[in-house]
């Protein structure tokens, strides 16, 4: 699976901070095809292949999603939920993108399997820093992490977390 030939998927909603999503990967200077839905209807649509969205050649699964927790129709979480409860999809590397600062989310987020937690709006370098780390392992990228354990009793999961103040040291 090749980073770059895959599409990045964004899920999001509200059409400023999609144009501000657009503009912050282009100032980036990372190449990525991004692929737009608006709804979290659309998002469970996409990754099943049902309707408008079954030819695979065209529409295949990303490389990487950028995802907004409050979405019409089916949350942020519940997309979540569903990517989790797929042997492929939960490979598929996810970074919420919101507005919400608030830590139940990040907790949330990070036990439905997020990579990373951004809020709005995306830098370039925060962009940059996703781009350039391994897909398989997501390696260290921010300013700080948390960890929690997971309900399931596995070894604890790491959640990257990048707010508008970054300059933190945990």
């Amino acid at each position: 699976m090749t980073f770059m030939k895959q599409p990045v998927l964004v899920i999001e909603d509200n059409r400023d901070d999609i144009f501000l999503m657009e503009r912050a990967v282009g100032k980036s200077g990372v190449a990525w095809e991004l692929r737009i839905l608006t709804d979290g209807q659309q998002a469970l649509d996409y990754f099943s292949g049902a309707g408008e969205f079954s030819n695979r050649e065209k529409f295949p699964l990303p490389a990487i999603i950028f995802l907004d927790l409050k979405l019409p129709y089916v949350t942020g979480f519940e997309v979540m939920a569903v990517l989790r409860n797929d042997p492929v999809l939960r490979k598929i590397p996810v970074v919420i993108l919101t507005s919400s600062p608030e830590e139940r989310d990040q907790y949330q987020a990070m036990n439905l399997g997020a990579k990373a937690y951004m809020t709005k709006p995306p830098s370039e370098e925060r962009l940059r820093e996703i781009a350039s780390n391994s897909l398989d392992g997501f390696q260290p990228m921010g300013d700080f992490f948390i960890e929690a354990a997971e309900s399931s009793g596995k070894a604890p999961s790491r959640m990257f977390i990048f707010t508008k103040s970054s300059k933190s040291s945990a």
